[in-house]
């Protein structure tokens, strides 16, 4: 988005983030997003909620360290892409 000189939303929405950067995601990427954002909301005021209440998405999985590191993987090659100089 700073490529086009927009300013970045004002958001810890991280899958409207991706959706609005246009970032594909893939499996259950969707899904961490969406627990990473509620982790990243609650971790500014509280220690995040192991066990979800009503409304709210538990955020721990077996599967997320393997999840985190393809989609981290997959973001760091995009970055590198949009890097001044690199094109």
């Amino acid at each position: 988005m700073t490529q086009h000189k927009v300013k970045p939303p004002a958001s810890h929405d991280l899958l409207g983030l991706a959706r609005r950067s246009g970032i594909k995601l893939f499996g259950t990427e969707g899904h961490l997003l969406k627990r990473l954002t509620q982790f990243v909301v609650w971790s500014g005021r509280y220690p995040a909620p192991k066990i979800s209440a009503k409304g709210e998405i538990a955020i721990i999985y077996s599967s997320d360290w393997d999840d985190f590191e393809s989609l981290y993987g997959r973001l760091s090659q995009l970055t590198e892409a949009v890097k001044p100089g690199s094109q």
